[in-house]
């Protein structure tokens, strides 16, 4: 990858953590209603972030680590610590290369 390249992570969850997620987040009213629906805005976006030249990157999230993670940090559980908590993680990926 280029040093120029403009890289966006994406928080990317599992089916079977989805529920849960929407239990926990202090945000669920604004979340997708479902997994399947979640997905495939998620796909979506995406796709447009790579139409604009930059590289979409999917960031896998343990809903238990993103908890800890939101209580070392005072944060609470919702969009924005989520997109922090992705970035963060993304960090340490590129720094370990």
């Amino acid at each position: 990858m280029q040093n120029d390249q403009v890289v966006v992570g994406i928080a990317w969850y599992q089916r079977e953590h989805w529920e849960r997620l929407k239990q926990i987040a202090d945000d669920s009213a604004a979340m997708d209603d479902s997994y399947d629906e979640w997905k495939k805005n998620a796909n979506a976006g995406m796709h447009q972030i790579r139409l604009t030249d930059k590289t979409a990157l999917r960031v896998n999230v343990d809903i238990d680590e993103l908890l800890k993670w939101c209580a070392e940090h005072h944060k609470p559980m919702n969009s924005a610590a989520r997109a922090e908590f992705v970035s963060e993680k993304l960090r340490a990926r590129f720094d370990k290369t």
